[in-house]
């Protein structure tokens, strides 16, 4: 019916089309990602707000936000100092994050007791990733050692481990009923 030059051409125009259609498309979007950095400014500003008048939940997201680098430039000694004073009032999450921070050394000096620490009280308030990082640092001897009569150290076996973390997930499932 047509000729190979004209299916060619035809071709090419549709390809052309489509690669125009995309470029509109994509300078849209754009378009409408500049209103949602304001949204997340603007949500920073309010956030600053409240961790000033000492809300915990909002010094504990501005952590998050300073380690995610999401609204502000990523800055670690910024979100540990958010994340200090949530934890300090409780704030398990925080807690947690908190002990991640000082168990790898970010915008905290690398400190496994004070890691074990954070960890120990988020686990108490039975947060699960608290308990497994918890679970983790007692399996690999961080932050844990003990000395006994002199010289001896000990250390928890992987079977104690293992089974602080079933406890910690019971204490979760029943809770959750």
């Amino acid at each position: 019916m047509h000729s190979p030059r004209f299916s060619w051409i035809a071709s090419l125009a549709l390809l052309w089309f489509c690669l125009f259609a995309l470029a509109g498309e994509a300078q849209q979007g754009k378009e409408e990602l500049a209103p949602h950095r304001n949204i997340i400014g603007s949500d920073v500003a309010h956030l600053r707000d409240q961790a000033g008048r000492g809300d915990a939940m909002a010094e504990y997201q501005l952590g998050k936000l300073y380690m995610s680098g999401k609204g502000v430039s990523s800055n670690y000694l910024e979100a540990a100092r958010y994340l200090r004073e949530a934890a300090d009032k409780g704030i398990a999450q925080a807690e947690v994050v908190l002990g991640y921070l000082y168990e790898q050394g970010k915008g905290v000096p690398r400190d496994y007791r004070i890691a074990l620490g954070y960890y120990a009280a988020a686990e108490r308030q039975g947060d699960l990733t608290a308990a497994n990082n918890l679970a983790a640092m007692y399996e690999h001897g961080l932050g844990v050692w003990r000395e006994i009569a002199g010289s001896q150290h000990v250390n928890l076996t992987h079977s104690d481990c293992c089974e602080l973390r079933y406890h910690a997930a019971a204490r979760q499932n029943i809770r959750g009923r």
